[in-house]
């Protein structure tokens, strides 16, 4: 069975820098009228980052959490290393 189309911007999940100042609190609003509908395809920085990257994104960042615990510091990794 195919995949559903997509109805919003193929970039989202990255958290690509160009877009981190329209997923704040007073602008909110605008990343659900552009990213989260049809309208991503008009907007610059999809323009710019598909030129860029085409439709599969960027290459993935490795994720690393640094928590404090008794006032040591440690690195956690999703793969739980």
């Amino acid at each position: 069975m195919d995949a559903p189309a997509r109805d919003c911007c193929p970039f989202v999940d990255f958290g690509h820098a160009r877009c981190g100042d329209r997923f704040r609190l007073d602008s909110l609003s605008e990343a659900l009228e552009t990213c989260f509908s049809d309208a991503y395809s008009q907007c610059p920085s999809y323009t710019a980052l598909n030129r860029r990257f085409g439709e599969a994104g960027p290459p993935p960042v490795a994720v690393v959490i640094t928590v404090s615990l008794h006032g040591q510091r440690q690195q956690l990794r999703p793969t739980g290393s």
